[in-house]
């Protein structure tokens, strides 16, 4: 996941929790060329999420409703495509 967004340089950003401005979810993403980005600093639960962002200085900005999905990973598993049926075994 990545966040992104505009700011102005020499400000860093801090991205947190739509219901709890505390819980900051990225902190402190430098702005370099008038743009800043950030993953979160720890993996967001899955659902929905709505986040905020605000450079030093200035009032927060509220994101839309975003969903996190769970993905589970097993990097030893393996999908084959049955060609005479079309399945997947």
């Amino acid at each position: 996941m990545l966040f992104e967004g505009t700011g102005a340089a020499g400000k860093g950003v801090d991205v947190s929790y739509w219901f709890d401005a505390r819980q900051l979810i990225a902190e402190d993403r430098p702005v370099a060329d008038g743009a800043w980005t950030g993953s979160p600093e720890a993996p967001l639960a899955p659902g929905s999420h709505w986040a905020m962002a605000r450079q030093s200085g200035t009032d927060w900005g509220d994101s839309p409703r975003f969903e996190v999905a769970q993905v589970e990973e097993n990097p030893t598993a393996r999908a084959v495509l049955d060609t005479k049926s079309g399945a997947l075994r």
